[in-house]
């Protein structure tokens, strides 16, 4: 054997050992991990206990405070019985079969009348109200923030409209029956709202039949 072919065979044997080498000290085929690992979240929480500590304890905090400061309403309701065939004596007819779902309906857009809320709250003096003189929010919020009142009386019962019309609602109870659910933070005002709304609806309709009336019998 030659030296050039002693040369090229040692210099064979040390590639074939360095890739030998190369490829067993390669890394293998790895999985792909999970975008969060459990001991990566562990790790974390540990780092961050008292941050997230801290966090929750304030969180409970707020939310403890909030309904402490906000007591739940009390919900008033006042029942109102239709009777759809004395309604129509005083109404334009319409088809037969739509009658009675039409004078519900009628009376349903009544009852959230601006003008008989109005009547409301005139007759109780609500623009004058703590409940209704202020925008709903968190009550110790709302005093500190409406230290002074407006001194026009216009724009007061403007306000207490829009917070009383947010109070109450109206719904059908099948064919004769109207619901009137009113809400406040004191269970005698509840009542009493929606008493009064069913009472002064009552009234508004008795005074136009009986001027209904009047006007024909001239």
């Amino acid at each position: 054997m030659s030296f050039d072919e002693g040369y090229q065979s040692s210099r064979d044997s040390k590639t074939g050992q360095i890739a030998a080498l190369s490829a067993r000290d390669a890394p293998g085929p790895q999985l792909a991990s999970s975008a969060f690992d459990l001991a990566t979240l562990l790790d974390f929480a540990r780092r961050r206990f008292w941050v997230i500590l801290i966090s929750t304890v304030l969180m409970c905090g707020i939310g403890l405070a909030y309904f402490i400061a906000v007591p739940a309403p009390y919900t008033g309701i006042a029942i109102l019985k239709i009777d759809a065939r004395k309604f129509q004596l005083f109404q334009q007819p319409v088809s037969l079969g739509d009658d009675t779902g039409a004078a519900i309906e009628s009376h349903l857009e009544a009852l959230k009348s601006e003008n008989l809320a109005l009547k409301i709250i005139e007759e109780f003096h609500l623009a004058d109200d703590d409940e209704f003189g202020r925008a709903e929010a968190i009550p110790i919020i709302s005093r500190l923030i409406d230290k002074r009142r407006p001194e026009s009386e216009a724009w007061r019962v403007r306000n207490a409209l829009r917070v009383f019309e947010k109070h109450y609602t109206v719904e059908a109870q099948g064919i004769s029956l109207i619901g009137i659910s009113f809400e406040s933070a004191n269970a005698e005002r509840s009542a009493q709202m929606a008493n009064a709304i069913a009472q002064a609806y009552v009234t508004d309709q008795l005074d136009a039949k009986y001027e209904i009336t009047r006007e024909g019998s001239k």
